[in-house]
């Protein structure tokens, strides 16, 4: 369902995107190519011939004479266009549309691979078929229309499907008892349903991360206007808590940590920290088979992928440019340093802070063992550039407290791991302590 919103912001007066495969059904799985189907709208397929035709169109026919079921071979009724040819091959007195020369046409450097219907890159992420469209429904598809209603779909979404036409898809010409002129008629369905209300919550959430971060606040005692522009702050960043587990609720935290409300930011932290449980995952990481056990609960079967997201996701705590929210602490000269933060270990980092400033000496040191320990053992930490952060973040917390000969030994750990002064900042930092 997010693929669908995705594709509808994509599309444009000459082309349609859609996302299919895995990715269409809303499984991203690790190594899975990214399929997409594009429907060129300069090119009509029409059952009825005795319709007017757009002169900025291609108009094709349907021939299923000799053909598979669920196939049919496209013959040229009428084009303005003199490199038409290009895509078609003569079979008697007819021109018709070929897949194989149209790949040659459509091939680039970007997509030089023929893989079955589609095109593809050399590293094999895409997989990108170009389509026809058929406004109506065809005749192949008719028994569809008066099958059995007992099972999916149901007749509402079955009109939905209807309206949308069909598709053709060049097939693959090494494929058995087909011809270079075949094309697989394929089914548009565009299903709306009460699912679309989870993708709104999903990308209102992450319009609200970005904007919330971005709204100016200062202190609500001066005046009625600052306090107004407080309460829509709140607002803003509570619409962002809803596209993934934490990551949310953690710039949130930042918030009150800003306007120095540090009690309020730790019942937030304490809160975050309890969804951050060993079922949880992160971005691309390896599942195990706890996730595959969990996957196959009723409870999660009947969710979609955002649903999903929204329990069991741990993403990145994302800092935009020029953010309000961003600890002061982070920053290297009025400067923000770097700007995307592991979930766990900031969340430990964040409550050092709160108690740091609360001169809670007990909890301010039970937080920064949680730290070390969090980053010792990678704890949702996904790869040696999180790490390197992570060190940076132990870093700063340790040059707080004092121990300055420990903090250098944080930051260097994170040289190591990635050893660029462009994208470390633990170099500015060490040479800012010497």
């Amino acid at each position: 369902m997010m693929n669908t919103v995705r594709d509808n912001f994509s599309h444009n007066k000459k082309l349609t995107t859609i996302t299919s495969g895995s990715f269409g059904e809303g499984l991203q799985m690790q190594g899975s190519d990214l399929d997409i189907m594009i429907i060129d709208k300069s090119f009509e397929v029409c059952e009825d011939t005795n319709i007017p035709f757009n002169p900025e169109k291609s108009y094709f026919t349907m021939e299923t004479d000799d053909t598979q079921p669920g196939f049919t071979q496209l013959r040229l009724l009428s084009s303005n266009y003199c490199h038409i040819h290009k895509s078609c091959e003569v079979k008697g007195p007819y021109l018709f549309f070929s897949s194989t020369a149209f790949k040659q046409v459509i091939s680039s450097n970007a997509l030089p691979i023929v893989h079955g219907p589609c095109m593809s890159d050399t590293h094999g992420f895409y997989d990108i078929a170009r389509c026809l469209h058929c406004k109506s429904w065809i005749k192949p598809a008719r028994q569809w229309v008066t099958r059995s209603n007992n099972g999916w779909p149901g007749e509402d979404v079955k009109q939905a499907i209807i309206q949308h036409g069909a598709l053709f898809v060049p097939i693959d010409i090494t494929m058995p008892t087909y011809t270079t002129f075949e094309h697989r008629i394929q089914i548009v369905s565009c299903i709306k349903s009460s699912k679309v209300k989870h993708l709104h919550l999903y990308y209102m959430s992450k319009i609200c991360n970005q904007s919330g971060q971005l709204l100016p606040f200062k202190d609500t005692s001066c005046n009625k206007f600052a306090y107004k522009q407080h309460k829509i702050t709140i607002h803003t960043l509570l619409w962002n808590v809803h596209h993934d587990a934490v990551s949310g609720w953690l710039i949130l935290a930042s918030f009150f940590y800003k306007t120095k409300r540090y009690n309020l930011a730790l019942v937030i932290l304490q809160y975050s920290l309890s969804k951050c449980t060993v079922e949880k995952f992160r971005p691309f990481m390896k599942l195990s088979q706890i996730h595959y056990e969990l996957f196959e609960l009723k409870l999660f079967r009947k969710m979609n992928i955002v649903q999903i997201w929204k329990f069991l996701l741990l993403d990145n705590v994302h800092f935009w440019e020029s953010s309000t929210l961003m600890p002061d602490e982070l920053q290297i000269k009025g400067k923000t340093a770097e700007y995307i933060r592991a979930p766990v270990v900031y969340a430990y980092f964040l409550r050092f802070l709160c108690h740091y400033h609360l001169n809670n000496t007990i909890p301010r040191c039970d937080s920064l063992r949680c730290l070390k320990l969090s980053i010792e053992n990678n704890y949702f930490i996904s790869n040696y550039i999180d790490k390197a952060l992570s060190y940076n973040l132990l870093g700063l917390a340790l040059q707080l407290t004092g121990d300055i000969e420990s903090a250098k030994q944080a930051f260097m750990q994170s040289i190591r791991l990635v050893p660029d002064p462009d994208l470390n900042s633990a170099y500015r930092r060490l040479s800012l302590m010497s």
